[in-house]
């Protein structure tokens, strides 16, 4: 109740456009210092006035992961990939999601996605790797480990020329 308190003071001083913003922002700060109990309310209240919002859904999703709330934050991540399947990160966290869900065949498949998105996105090609690892695939563990070294190579050669 106290925060809905503070949330009136906030619309009374602000007025609605500038209070999503201060309550965006306040829930970001709550990630920032690690505090993703407290941020999980304010993304959900955003969520309610904004549901179109890719955004929100991505970062309470990881909210979620965080809090080790695994199924929730399989659903918001799935609506924030759902909502804007061009960004590679949603698509790279609801991997790492899965896999830590033991769900590793649907975990390769997303991660798959993110990084045909972002094909430098060097975290994804590890993941894949340790997803493999986890299934005892070795040799296609050391494959896609061997990407993410090669992408890092790439990515480190071009910034030198």
């Amino acid at each position: 109740m106290c925060q809905k308190r503070w949330f009136l003071k906030l619309y009374k001083i602000f007025g609605e456009r500038n209070l999503s913003q201060i309550i965006r922002d306040k829930a970001i700060d709550f990630m920032r210092y690690q505090r993703y109990a407290e941020a999980i309310p304010l993304f959900s209240e955003l969520i309610n006035d904004d549901p179109n919002d890719w955004s929100l859904h991505y970062m309470i999703g990881q909210c979620y992961r965080f809090t080790e709330q695994l199924p929730k934050a399989i659903n918001a991540l799935t609506k924030a990939t759902d909502l804007n399947d061009k960004e590679s990160q949603s698509f790279h966290a609801l991997g790492i999601v899965l896999q830590i869900s033991d769900q590793y065949e649907q975990a390769i498949e997303k991660l798959k996605i993110a990084i045909t998105i972002d094909p430098n996105l060097i975290t994804g090609y590890n993941s894949i790797g340790l997803t493999y690892k986890k299934l005892n695939n070795y040799q296609k563990a050391i494959d896609w480990y061997t990407k993410a070294a090669d992408s890092l190579m790439n990515t480190i050669h071009n910034q030198l020329v």
